[in-house]
């Protein structure tokens, strides 16, 4: 099971970066560099491909527990 958690806290580590490089490319002063507003799009791009299905998959999750929490629930 250990193996299950060092991947999910690879993807958490993927979906901060993501978020982070999504945050600097919309920084004006990034925005006025095209060098690095290559560089970052490529990198988002990269990322994108991983954690855009980490973050559905996090969503089905969520739904999953809701359901099961309704299932549940005796009233």
């Amino acid at each position: 099971m250990a193996s299950s958690n060092t991947l999910i806290d690879k993807l958490d580590e993927l979906d901060r970066r993501f978020a982070e490089v999504t945050k600097q490319m919309n920084d004006p002063e990034i925005a006025c560099d095209p060098n690095k507003i290559i560089e970052l799009s490529k990198e988002s791009s990269s990322l994108a491909r991983i954690v855009e299905p980490y973050r559905d998959y996090l969503n089905i999750c969520t739904d999953r527990d809701e359901a099961q929490g309704l299932v549940d629930d005796p009233d």
